[in-house]
């Protein structure tokens, strides 16, 4: 490396490879940890949903987690009409309707 220029290049293309690879780690973690699939019921502290989608990323505390988008449901199990879609962090999930 001749100049500044090279050595900064340098750096953010190593940073940007470090950053895919770091995503790609946490992708293939929570997919092998994922207990939950599109179309499974959940409940949390709010009520139930009915699993629509799934994406990944970090929690409060830094950990990688999976963040469900849900059909909000009622008690009668149809989907809620004031609020239709929610999100369920994986932590906050205690029960799985069978």
């Amino acid at each position: 490396m001749k100049n500044i220029e090279d050595y900064r290049a340098a750096i953010q293309t190593a940073q940007k490879e470090f950053e895919l690879k770091k995503k790609e780690i946490m992708v293939s973690y929570l997919s092998a940890n994922n207990p939950y699939k599109n179309g499974d019921i959940i409940e949390d502290d709010f009520g139930k949903g009915k699993i629509i989608g799934v994406r990944y990323g970090f929690n409060y505390f830094n950990n990688p987690e999976c963040f469900y988008k849900v059909a909000n449901l009622t008690k009668k199990g149809t989907v809620n009409k004031r609020e239709p879609i929610r999100h369920i962090n994986q932590s906050n999930v205690y029960k799985k309707q069978s």
